[in-house]
């Protein structure tokens, strides 16, 4: 199946997916391995809540599958939006805006984790939970500003 036969809506969800996904993988091993502990303590950060060890696994989580969720768009989501060649400055603007998108995101994502974790949720359903509220700004922000069809500047005559 070609992919333009695959609407957009649809690869947003499945890179939207695989990204959650690989966010909740990492949160459940930074977690169980104690990752996040080592982190904290390079960090020189002390406190004897287990829930910030759980809030640093989960910013970076969200840090990592940001990363692969924008080469995901890029190259997948998105694709047919490019033009056909793409300027370092494009992209790197692209880049920008995605983690500038990303940052805000994370506001959203970390405020619900931190909140539903306060509320005594599970962590992963918590991670869920922060996932599923940014994601409905994710896609406008994408749909509309980032990833918007680009523009090959054609040159009128003059006459």
């Amino acid at each position: 199946m070609s992919l333009t036969k695959v609407p957009a809506p649809a690869r947003f969800i499945a890179v939207g997916f695989f990204c959650s996904a690989l966010q909740l993988v990492i949160l459940f091993a930074l977690v169980n391995l104690g990752v996040s502990r080592l982190i904290a303590h390079l960090l020189s950060y002390t406190s004897s809540d287990l829930s910030i060890d759980k809030e640093i696994a989960n910013l970076l989580g969200f840090a990592i599958s940001t990363q692969v969720n924008f080469t995901l768009s890029y190259h997948f989501t998105w694709f047919e939006r490019k033009a056909p060649v793409s300027s370092f400055a494009s992209v790197a603007k692209k880049l920008f805006s995605f983690n500038l998108m990303a940052l805000t995101s994370l506001m959203v994502n970390q405020m619900a984790f931190a909140f539903s974790v306060h509320l005594h949720a599970h962590y992963l359903l918590a991670g869920v939970i922060g996932i599923l509220t940014a994601f409905v700004v994710n896609f406008g922000v994408s749909k509309w500003i980032i990833f918007r069809p680009e523009t090959v500047a054609v040159p009128t005559p003059i006459d």
